[in-house]
């Protein structure tokens, strides 16, 4: 009968340190102002003005706009839903209306991001838009 042999491997027990890991942030947080171009990704919402005034990219109605690599009779539109302190617009990139006038606040749509191109599928979560938002 061979001899078994019995090897201990030593435990390794983690012990708690004081040294503090300090943690660099990769991005510094811009608040949003008014008069600059502002992006905001679908589903998501920004604040302005000491948070009197949020916006949020609630949804994507349509998106007709011609895609890149394609010739169109028309350069086609794209239309999104916004909640704007709690009221519902709709805007457009191509056809009216392009920008609205909510309580104290202009809003205007600049663009819908990303821009189709031919034969490129792209899902709901993919788009953002750019807008500008200024006093009336």
């Amino acid at each position: 009968m061979p001899a078994t042999k019995i090897v201990s491997t030593p435990t390794i027990t983690p012990v708690p340190t004081s040294t503090v890991i300090p943690t660099i942030p990769t991005e510094q947080l811009i608040e949003p102002q008014l008069d600059e171009e502002i992006q905001i990704k679908i589903g998501e919402s920004v604040t302005l003005e000491k948070e009197s005034l949020t916006i949020k990219f609630k949804s994507l109605v349509a998106d007709s706009r011609c895609p890149q690599g394609v010739v169109c009779v028309w350069e086609g539109n794209a239309e999104v839903i916004l909640e704007v302190s709690k009221n519902e617009i709709a805007l457009n990139t191509a056809l009216d209306p392009k920008e609205k006038v909510v309580g104290d606040y202009n809003i205007q749509l600049r663009d819908v991001i990303p821009y189709p191109k031919a034969g490129e599928e792209l899902k709901p979560e993919d788009y953002s838009i750019r807008i500008v938002v200024s006093k009336k």
